[in-house]
């Protein structure tokens, strides 16, 4: 038995029979584009006109919508530092927020 034992910022659950399903890709090459362009659709929706992060969301939806991989994938490494600002973390879920650190 496992005592005094915290995990924190952790995907894995403890217990049993506990299944971890990934959000955002099928596997590391295979992008789930729907729930993406829906991610970042509500996110455009709610950052304020002008911002930084709102301009690099609107060219990532438009690379989602064409299902451009490359592009897509250049565009939030090139723009990392506006992908991961406080403003965009508190607007994107959890969800993207871990998909974008894991791509970038």
């Amino acid at each position: 038995m496992m005592k005094n034992t915290s995990i924190v910022n952790s995907v894995v659950t403890i217990g049993k029979n506990n299944v971890v399903r990934t959000y955002l890709m099928n596997n590391e090459d295979d992008i789930k584009w729907d729930v993406l362009k829906s991610e970042f659709l509500n996110i455009i929706k709610k950052l304020p006109e002008g911002s930084d992060e709102l301009e690099f969301s609107i060219e990532a939806y438009d690379y989602i919508v064409e299902k451009d991989k490359n592009k897509f994938l250049k565009l939030i490494k090139d723009n990392i530092a506006n992908f991961t600002s406080s403003l965009f973390s508190t607007t994107a879920s959890a969800f993207l927020i871990d998909f974008i650190k894991k791509v970038a």
